[in-house]
């Protein structure tokens, strides 16, 4: 578009070119007529109108291949900049979308490293739960067995002291008879000691 533009203008500026040219022409055409026929004769304006059209158009197409060769050359200048500087600045998006890359992977890979540390003192903790849990379950064993042994020892020591009470008791009777013998056969009114007995 830019480029159809721009051939529309020389092409007018050619053709205002040309009529200029033919003008002149034109004017010192009319200027050798008015100094009579004898100066010049009318094939001979013709000629030189002929010569004069012929020159201009040649002028005028040499014109207008060098005006379009630097239009051309102009326009490849230009778009050669304007890629240039495209792509300078895709480099630059490029250089600084690198960076923010860099950037956001060194946040994630800390991220993924706190995430690691955090997810192993989870295991840790997990871990010493589960210990305590199964030492608890065994302190928790050993107290229920504890229990049923002082349960067993209390019911032990209960029988016991109903033996031990038992024995006093027979030891009492025992130590009673003992107690009588004794007044018995200490007793000097008693000859026959065997009625202790």
């Amino acid at each position: 578009m830019f480029f159809g533009s721009n051939v529309g203008f020389v092409q007018n500026w050619i053709d205002r070119k040309r009529r200029k040219e033919l003008e002149r022409i034109n004017r010192e055409i009319e200027e050798l007529k008015r100094q009579g026929p004898d100066y010049v004769s009318r094939e001979k304006a013709t000629d030189l109108t002929r010569k004069d059209v012929a020159r201009m158009t040649q002028a005028g197409s040499s014109f207008k291949m060098t005006f379009i060769t630097i239009i051309l050359a102009a326009v490849v200048v230009f778009m050669f900049f304007y890629y240039h500087s495209e792509v300078s600045t895709l480099e630059s998006d490029l250089s600084s979308k690198e960076n923010e890359t860099i950037e956001l992977q060194s946040k994630l890979d800390y991220a993924l490293s706190q995430l690691n540390q955090t997810s192993n003192q989870l295991e840790l903790k997990a871990q010493k739960e589960m210990d305590l849990s199964s030492q608890q379950a065994d302190m928790q064993q050993q107290i229920t067995s504890l229990k049923r042994d002082i349960r067993d020892l209390n019911e032990t020591v209960s029988s016991q002291q109903d033996a031990i009470s038992a024995l006093n008791n027979e030891v009492q009777d025992k130590q009673h008879r003992i107690d009588e013998l004794r007044s018995c056969i200490s007793n000097t009114t008693i000859t026959n000691k065997m009625d202790c007995l």
